[in-house]
């Protein structure tokens, strides 16, 4: 899977959280970053998303994969692309 496929699938999936979770429709690109830019897209709603990411990818993403490994600030997607290519490599 290439990073296209990859950014297209978290855009998908958060998407379709959000429309779940009654939120208004908003243009998200690699460099949104869901927890700072995205309306009600809170610490819960980002575990929630992380898990079906795992589900979706087949790897573990650890509780929050839309926060820094330091816990400090909120990830862009591109940045979650980066990471998740790193599990899934790492899972090889």
């Amino acid at each position: 899977m290439d990073r296209r496929d990859m950014e297209r699938k978290i855009l998908t999936t958060i998407q379709r959280i959000q429309e779940l979770s009654g939120a208004t429709k908003e243009n998200i690109t690699s460099d949104t970053c869901p927890i700072r830019d995205l309306s009600g897209f809170d610490s819960l709603r980002a575990i929630e998303t992380s898990s079906l990411l795992e589900s979706e990818f087949g790897c573990d993403l650890s509780d929050n994969v839309f926060i820094s490994e330091d816990g400090k600030r909120g990830l862009r997607i591109s940045e979650i692309v980066d990471r998740i290519e790193r599990k899934l490599k790492e899972g090889e």
